[in-house]
């Protein structure tokens, strides 16, 4: 390399996959490795965080180097430890208090060195070789980063797609909203009792009482919004916001019907909510915030709108592994040009759901986890529920038959480890959340 500086010099390419909510595939030539963040962070527990590797780089690269320069000096070493120390406060890193740093607060490295060799001759062979370690210059200079984004546009690539950097928020709330008109008229038959462990514990938790003024956002077809103003009574009111048009004219005509009076309904983005600062005793939102592109910007304004000492509750689906009908999602994208639901369960993975309420400004936060089972009779019930009555409904409209029929085989293939006597037994998980307004 003395004689041919070019030997040396080379580019080193890393690739990282999102695979699963926030685990991470890392390929470098043939190593194939899995980072991910902890249940308690939002992620799935698979393999190391990000920090972990970190310090482990910047540890081994001190080891290798001192293993080197000693060799080099002569300096006989027995046995060498290097520790790595680092201060840290999640806060920053989550946006939760932007005077907290995001970095860490400080790092320190401790050497145990078993050697013969004289204390002098040991120090200067780690000096040397401090001198010359990469990782710790990485972490001790300002280092040139530059960043390059590659979007791809809907339709620019092969019907099997990989996950796109970067989610459009305009096309996904289009895709929420006329896929949810146009599963509304089939979302009660497929879904009501499934729903209705999570729809009770977001009403337990709410703790309403007669007189409070409500708001129901997500309201879909009143499946909570209609319990919220027996709830309140006469003397209280209720109000039902969905991005769905159908499912507010759903919900309108049945409190009509039924000739409850104290109830309303508009039609509205969770992120946009257009009532005045401390309008509502609670907020609520059962299994919506999944679909929205900020669920963040959805609690900051669900907390804007409450009375100070309010309550909002939200429910969401629980982490993918724990969901046995997840396969839903991977089965349309693979055949569309867009995702459907690219972060459906992120919030419901670890605390998650849990840490943005507290990032939104919410104090209190209390967290339930329960698991369900969604009871099917048979193939065609459990198709018809996961295709037309839920989310990726204007998605599958636009399958021929064909499509239909390989996405319904690919999906009763995904779940045919649940099938039992009387039809389909499929594992599920809800998380509801409670917070309120200072």
């Amino acid at each position: 390399m003395e004689r041919r500086d070019t030997v040396g010099r080379g580019t080193a390419i890393t690739r990282v996959r999102m695979i699963d909510g926030l685990t991470c595939e890392v390929q470098d030539g043939s190593w194939n490795l899995t980072v991910d963040m902890s249940a308690k962070g939002g992620g799935n527990g698979r393999g190391p965080d990000p920090g972990v590797f970190g310090r482990g780089a910047l540890g081994s690269c001190l080891a290798i180097a001192y293993g080197i320069w000693a060799s080099r000096r002569g300096v006989p070493i027995t046995s060498l430890d290097v520790e790595v120390q680092a201060d840290y406060d999640v806060r920053g890193q989550y946006g939760m208090d932007e005077s907290v740093p995001v970095a860490y607060g400080e790092i320190r490295y401790v050497i145990s060195v078993v050697s013969e060799a004289p204390e002098s001759e040991v120090l200067g062979a780690l000096e040397d070789a401090e001198a010359h370690c990469v990782y710790l210059k990485i972490f001790t200079e300002p280092q040139r980063v530059r960043r390059q984004v590659k979007l791809t546009r809907p339709g620019s690539s092969g019907r099997r797609r990989r996950r796109r950097s970067q989610m459009d928020a305009r096309l996904q709330r289009r895709i929420q909203r006329y896929g949810w008109d146009r599963s509304a008229d089939r979302y009660e038959g497929y879904w009501r009792r499934q729903l209705e462990p999570a729809q009770a514990l977001l009403l337990h938790m709410a703790t309403l009482e007669e007189g409070e003024r409500v708001l129901d956002v997500a309201c879909g077809t009143g499946l909570v919004t209609l319990p919220a103003a027996d709830a309140v009574g006469p003397g209280g009111n209720v109000v039902g916001t969905d991005i769905s048009q159908r499912m507010v004219e759903l919900v309108a005509e049945r409190a009509d019907e039924l000739g409850v009076g104290h109830i309303s309904f508009d039609r509205m983005d969770v992120e946009d909510l257009r009532f005045p600062d401390a309008s509502f005793d609670a907020t609520l939102c059962s299994l919506g915030l999944m679909y929205v592109p900020d669920p963040l910007r959805s609690l900051q304004e669900m907390l804007r709108v409450l009375k100070p000492g309010g309550r909002a509750v939200c429910a969401v689906w629980g982490a993918r592994k724990n969901c046995g009908w997840a396969e839903i999602f991977p089965i349309v994208d693979s055949r569309v040009s867009t995702e459907v639901c690219p972060l459906f369960f992120q919030l419901g993975t670890g605390e998650a759901l849990s840490m943005t309420y507290e990032a939104a400004g919410f104090r209190e936060v209390v967290c339930e986890r329960i698991t369900t089972i969604l009871e099917y009779d048979g193939p065609d019930s459990a198709v018809g529920a996961a295709f037309a009555g839920g989310p990726v409904a204007m998605a599958y409209s636009r399958f021929d038959d064909e499509t239909r029929a390989e996405a319904h085989a690919e999906y009763l293939t995904s779940i045919e480890a649940f099938r039992s006597q009387d039809g389909y037994r499929i594992p599920g998980e809800f998380v509801v959340v409670r917070g309120v307004r200072n």
